[in-house]
Formats: C-alpha cells, sequence, structure tokens
C-alpha cells in the first residue's frame, strides 16, 4: 500500500470568528489499497493526523464557529463557509477504513460577558466511519484540572446537507482527576465547585447544543 503525507494542513477559520486557522495539522499519513484501484475505487486505510490544533469559538451570543462547518447551514440559515465542492460526474468518491487523531489539541474560547478558557490537551482518538456514522473512542485531558477523560460508546451523525453544528451526538464520558472545576465551568453560572471527582458522563444532544447526565463522586 502506498503511502501519502500531508504537511502544514490548514483549514481556515469563519471571518467572523477571526482570522487565524481553525485547524492546523503537523502531518497527515494516508494509505491506498492497490488492488480496488484497477475497479475504479479508491480505498485509503488508516489516515493519522498527527498533533492536530483546532479552535472552538463562541462568540458569547451562543454561535459557534464549527456549527457553520459542513456543506450547508440548517433550513432557514444561510452558510457562513462556502458549500463543500461536488465532485464531477463519472468522478470516483474514496472511503476510507478509520482515522486517528495523535497528540491534538482543542482550544474552547467563550468571548463576551461570561468569557470562558479551557483546552482539551493529549488527545487521541480513533474515528471509524460507517456511512453517515462515526464511531469515536479515545481520551484526552482537560485543562485547567488535569481531568482524564476517556470515551466510549460513542457515535456522530452527519446526515448529507447538514453542518457540522447540527450533528446529533451520543457519547459515554469516564471522568477522573483532581479538580472538577475545569469540567462544571461551563455549565455553572456562579462555579465554586473545586476537587478531585471520579465518575460516567453521558453526552447527548448535537455538537453546538450538547447536554449531559451522569454521576460523580468527589472527595475533599
Amino acid at each position: 500500500t502506498p503511502s501519502v503525507r500531508l504537511k502544514g494542513l490548514q483549514v481556515t477559520e469563519d471571518p467572523k470568528f477571526g482570522t487565524q486557522p481553525f485547524l492546523v495539522v503537523e502531518e497527515g499519513r494516508f494509505r491506498i489499497r492497490l488492488r480496488p484501484l484497477f475497479s475504479g475505487r479508491v480505498e485509503l486505510t488508516e489516515l493519522t493526523l498527527d498533533k492536530p490544533r483546532v479552535q472552538i469559538i463562541d462568540d458569547g451570543a451562543g454561535h459557534l464557529n464549527v456549527a457553520s462547518l459542513g456543506p450547508t447551514a440548517s433550513p432557514g440559515r444561510p452558510a457562513t463557509r462556502p458549500p463543500a465542492a461536488t465532485a464531477p460526474a463519472g468522478a470516483t468518491a474514496a472511503t476510507i477504513s478509520r482515522v486517528r487523531l495523535k497528540d491534538g489539541v482543542a482550544h474552547m474560547v467563550r468571548r463576551g460577558a461570561k468569557p470562558l478558557d479551557l483546552r482539551l490537551e493529549a488527545i487521541d482518538l480513533m474515528v471509524r466511519p460507517a456511512g453517515d456514522t462515526f464511531a469515536l473512542e479515545g481520551a484526552a485531558r482537560l485543562e485547567p484540572g488535569g481531568l482524564t477523560l476517556t470515551l466510549s460508546q460513542t457515535t456522530l451523525q452527519l446526515p448529507p446537507g447538514h453542518a457540522l453544528g447540527d450533528a446529533p451526538l451520543r457519547a459515554t464520558v469516564a471522568v477522573k482527576g483532581a479538580d472538577v472545576a475545569g469540567l462544571v465551568t461551563p455549565f455553572l453560572a456562579t462555579p465554586a465547585l473545586h476537587g478531585p471527582v471520579q465518575g460516567t458522563l453521558r453526552l447527548a444532544g448535537t455538537i453546538s447544543h450538547p447536554t449531559a447526565q451522569g454521576e460523580l463522586a468527589f472527595s475533599a
């Protein structure tokens, strides 16, 4: 299987949120299966993205920069980014078995009267696509607080013609760490909760509007 390397990959930001890149990948690698090529199919094995860096921004009014990713935005709302290119007639679509993110960082920023600055670091994530559904598993560290988050039983559905922000999400997240403040700050109006924590959360909703429920155990 011949391999292809990509270096310095960048995805531009929605101009409404700034001029810095939305996504930067230090290096990407994938392999192409040769036999399917003789049948007119392009099949890729694992795509590995080394040190991806993504910035997720909330403008303070509940609008996320990720909401405009995808071929179109939600019905009744114009797309804020150009629609994805359409393959020409007769073109062959590529399929991929899995995608792995290694040593990634997601920087989450909320602007406005209630600013927020969180980071998901040391992201190691495996994504397995199956049609318009993606299965995810992996782990990351939430800072500040040093909380370890482990994903399992996680699915993300992205039907054709829908923006990423509207994608339905289902996930189970195991939480363990020295200070819960970093986890609860986004959800409490006046956060004052600190200390070691361990437990499990079940996420639902969409990328733009997730919900969480579960049990967390705290210790002094």
